[in-house]
């Protein structure tokens, strides 16, 4: 005689249960990855932006005055708007190369939300079927 008076369709049911337990798991699971690579990813890209932003205007400043030899602050002032646009534009092209480096290097795409591997991914890329979630 068997230890549990469970009978087929209860055995069922438990396994459906146990099948929609483990669902609601897995997508908890992926919304929580998802939540720490978003904010991963904007920590990485300030940091990169502020990078960027710091290098180009050491290069303004070195070629303002170490090789055209000026002696105003002038061009440093003008340029400061231009480097700061350009690292922030410089920065978010890098940022997402960077970022689908490391979803596609370790291979992220089924532990994140559908949309944002895609969101990454080149738009060359895009159309060509990479994983099927």
């Amino acid at each position: 005689m068997e230890d549990n008076n469970y009978s087929d369709i209860d055995r069922m049911e438990l396994e459906a249960e146990k099948k929609r337990r483990e669902a609601i798991i897995k997508k908890n699971e992926i919304k929580r990855n998802t939540i720490l690579f978003t904010i991963a990813s904007c920590i990485v890209q300030i940091i990169l932006m502020l990078a960027l932003m710091t290098a180009l205007y050491i290069l303004a400043a070195v070629l303002c005055y170490r090789i055209l030899h000026l002696e105003s602050a002038l061009p440093i002032q003008i340029a400061s708007p231009l480097v700061f646009i350009g690292g922030m534009i410089f920065g978010f092209i890098l940022h997402k190369k960077i970022m689908y480096a490391i979803i596609d290097r370790l291979n992220l795409y089924d532990k994140l939300q559908k949309g944002l591997g895609d969101y990454y991914r080149p738009r060359k890329a895009r159309h060509k079927k990479h994983v099927d979630y």
